[in-house]
């Protein structure tokens, strides 16, 4: 940074309300917000001179004791309720550890802990993410016969207060004679990066009686076992043990090949796009342009887009348009001409949004999608599955669809 020269400062007598306290700034920036909106920061320190602005950012920044004395007074903390939930995302995974949310409601989403590339940069963060829940998890208290969900389903009443690194969730209803405080977190441990990275998440659960008479109730979680996760039917089985120990039980999730006598069948190339055209395929939309583009042509911002073809199909970079959300507005679909289905997967190289029956790769028999895949809001493309060995010798025929502007 270039240091400014002195003839160049505003002296301090020009800084606007000097000596003023807090309390009067605040008045005065309320009176004209507009006004102040660009206002020199020095209306809370100085007046300086000269000779102490020399040094840029002087020594002593002459800090009104009556707003240093306000840094130090206790605030309420805000709680947050209804509609302002859906916006709740605190991170409780763990420093460097992937991204894993406690949503408004208490419910764990983004989970993303499977060492997945994840693009971020202007883009993603003027458009921040929304909750995804790509594993089934949850708790819920269940009375009698009856079970209510710890999230916004199963309490008329729920509230969120966030301070960090604890985030605090509250479930009420009148029609239940339980409250139920949630308290989640990490382990945050100042100037100890090494235990705040642990991959660990606290759920910690108090449960209190509001009624008059005893309360016979369980506390129930559930957990999917995460393993394959985007490939859930793999040709083998996901295995989950519990262990129990003295003081603690541990749920271990794994999975295993399992054993075929069956002799392994030569794959079939339904399409590799390593042509200039969409030949053999219907186009709709203006998306997708004339043909499969190659990798090096595609825009770079777009990053790496993975995948084991020298040309891929892009509905963003053979968009028409001069900038980048007039590509991103344009839409259209890609629909195959029909085949037989003769093995037991469709594995799809893909990426791009999440979003369901907008973004998506579907299989189609007698007019129905039986298996829609998305991407995971990443350009990276993986490698994924449709599992269709009970529909093998069927019709069907697939389709790739941007139905999604922006």
């Amino acid at each position: 940074m270039k240091k400014p020269k002195k003839e160049d400062m505003a002296p301090a007598s020009r800084s606007i309300f000097p000596n003023q306290n807090r309390r009067n700034f605040l008045k005065a920036f309320a009176a004209i917000s507009g006004g102040l909106a660009f206002a020199p920061v020095r209306i809370m320190a100085g007046p300086f001179t000269a000779e102490e602005l020399s040094d840029f950012v002087p020594v002593d920044k002459k800090l009104h004791p009556d707003w240093i004395k306000s840094l130090y007074e206790r605030g309420k903390p805000t709680s947050y309720k209804s509609e302002e939930l859906k916006y709740i995302g605190m991170p409780i995974g763990g420093i460097f550890t992937g991204q894993l949310y406690l949503g408004g409601d208490g419910k764990l989403w983004r989970w993303d802990i499977f060492n997945h590339s994840e693009s971020t940069g202007a883009a993603h963060y003027a458009n921040p993410p929304h909750p995804q829940f790509p594993l089934e998890q949850g708790f819920e208290i269940q009375i009698g016969d009856k079970t209510h969900a710890l999230d916004k389903e199963g309490f008329s009443e729920v509230s969120f207060k966030g301070q960090y690194p604890i985030g605090e969730v509250n479930y009420k209803d009148t029609a239940i004679p339980v409250e139920v405080k949630l308290e989640a977190y990490s382990p945050f441990i100042p100037l100890n990066s090494e235990d705040s990275g642990i991959p660990a998440t606290i759920m910690q659960f108090t449960l209190k009686n509001t009624s008059s008479l005893p309360v016979d109730l369980s506390l129930n979680g559930k957990l999917e076992n995460a393993v394959c996760i985007y490939n859930r039917h793999i040709n083998g089985k996901r295995n989950n043990k519990l262990i129990k120990e003295t003081d603690y039980s541990f749920l271990s999730c794994s999975a295993s090949k399992e054993e075929s006598n069956e002799e392994p069948r030569t794959e079939i190339t339904y399409e590799d796009w390593n042509k200039t055209n969409y030949n053999g395929w219907q186009v709709e939309g203006s998306a997708f342009g004339n043909g499969p583009i190659k990798k090096s042509d595609i825009p770079s911002y777009q990053g790496d887009v993975g995948g084991d073809t020298e040309r891929v199909v892009n509905s963003h970079a053979t968009a028409p348009g001069a900038t980048v959300s007039d590509k991103d507005n344009a839409t259209g679909k890609l629909t195959s001409s029909e085949f037989t289905l003769e093995r037991k997967y469709i594995n799809i190289w893909l990426g791009g949004g999440a979003h369901k029956t907008k973004t998506c790769v579907n299989l189609i028999i007698d007019n129905e999608t039986v298996v829609s895949l998305t991407g995971k809001n990443n350009n990276h493309m993986q490698l994924q599955s449709m599992y269709v060995q009970n529909l093998q010798g069927k019709k069907a025929h697939l389709e790739i669809v941007d139905a999604q502007q922006g």
